[in-house]
């Protein structure tokens, strides 16, 4: 055996193929949202883009962004409570791009059935002018703010007047929290590891007071089941598509439900079959492949959406 598996708890409440599912967070909820949409799952992942300290992601779920709030650099302006990809080059379309985004992601809040929330870092960075803790600091200079590390009790007080917002618009939301296997190395070594102390003790510390919050532990997932350097991308922070993977069966396995699980394997099968590439497409036999994709293809018609993979394959028949 060249790693350490360990066992992680069955959960109560299961995830149907049918539910809507948003995500927030760090780089880490992109890489799951990207498999969950993949898999033709109904999710929704970090419209306000790549979030990683935990207050900031809180901000945006109880919907308390000031879309005043922004900053122009270099012709572009961005708000200071969202990643860089929410920009524009004129601050009354910046405004209105929030407003919208704000108003449709707490829409969305009122009828989804599971949050997964990731936090990526606990160090936060204040703006000097105006003691705002920002999201994000669009390549203003370091000088410009204060770099501070959240405390647990600071992470779990803002979480509870969250939940307290989400339980008054969905009372029958439920939360999956994780915290981000990916090192901000840039903190330094021994600050990344204090940080996401931080953020394991908080989050389990919410965890243990609401029976609709759940844990999933993909951070102990990379770190010691995957704990080798095959497992990492290029730059040895990231994980690998590899990992990525793993993490998601380990995922699938733990919170999907028995008839989501069946799917999965059967839409497996049929991701394969479109991607296989034959060196005689004209070919009978290849033909012959094609048909029954096809058919495989309308057999999920009554389960999902399957109209662009049809389209696809169907465009490939002689």
């Amino acid at each position: 055996m060249f790693h350490l598996p360990f066992s992680i708890p069955p959960t109560q409440s299961q995830i149907n193929l049918k539910e809507k599912i948003v995500l927030l967070g760090s780089c880490f909820a992109d890489s799951i949202g990207d498999k969950l949409i993949e898999n033709k799952f109904q999710s929704n992942s970090n419209p306000f883009g790549t979030i990683y300290q935990p207050l900031a992601v809180f901000k945006i779920l109880s919907g308390a962004i000031d879309p005043n709030s922004m900053v122009e650099n270099q012709g572009v302006w961005y708000p200071w409570d969202t990643h860089g990809q929410v920009s524009s080059l004129q601050e009354q379309e910046l405004k209105s791009i929030v407003n919208e985004k704000q108003h449709s992601l707490q829409q969305n809040l009122k009828t989804v059935n599971w949050l997964i929330i990731t936090f990526g870092s606990a160090f936060a960075y204040r703006l000097k002018s105006s003691s705002q803790l920002v999201a994000n600091c669009h390549k203003v200079p370091a000088s410009e703010f204060k770099k501070e590390l959240l405390s647990v009790e600071t992470i779990c007080e803002a979480f509870e007047k969250t939940y307290q917002h989400l339980q008054e618009i969905n009372p029958e939301l439920k939360i999956i929290l994780t915290v981000s296997p990916v090192r901000h190395i840039k903190d330094g070594g021994v600050e990344n590891n204090r940080s996401k102390a931080r953020l394991l003790e908080a989050t389990h510390s919410i965890v243990e007071k609401s029976d609709a919050c759940g844990y999933f532990p993909a951070y102990e997932i990379m770190m010691d089941e995957l704990r080798d350097y095959r497992f990492y991308a290029e730059d040895r922070v990231h994980p690998s598509q590899e990992a990525i993977d793993y993490i998601w069966d380990k995922f699938s396995e733990t919170y999907f439900d028995d008839s989501t699980k069946t799917f999965l394997k059967k839409w497996k099968g049929i991701q394969s079959a479109i991607e296989h590439r034959p060196f005689h497409p004209e070919s009978k036999q290849h033909q012959a492949f094609l048909q029954k994709t096809i058919r495989d293809l309308r057999s999920m018609e009554n389960i999902v959406d399957v109209s662009a993979e049809l389209s696809l394959v169907e465009s490939q028949l002689i």
